[in-house]
């Protein structure tokens, strides 16, 4: 479930090299992977790279910037595993 406000970034601008203007970098594609019955909470964004493992539950207003493993909750921002579900 994706909840109202969420953000999904996919692509990012290789802005590596300063000597060439932003405008003419080309974009760096890694991609988002999201698990099955994930729920990610509103206004949350995920950042282009990241992968969000399967059963999982991203907080409300976080930041995702690295991968999250299965069946955790995350939140904060940036986002951190704070329990397993089940023990949370």
């Amino acid at each position: 479930m994706i909840s109202t406000g969420v953000c999904i970034t996919s692509a990012a601008h290789g802005s590596v090299i300063c000597e060439i203007p932003f405008v003419r970098q080309s974009e760096r594609l890694r991609g988002v992977s999201i698990g099955e019955n994930c729920w990610i909470a509103a206004n949350a964004v995920v950042i282009d790279g990241v992968t969000i493992g399967a059963n999982s539950v991203i907080g409300a207003g976080a930041v995702v910037t690295r991968t999250i493993p299965s069946g955790v909750f995350a939140a904060g921002v940036p986002a951190r595993v704070l329990g397993e579900l089940g023990q949370v």
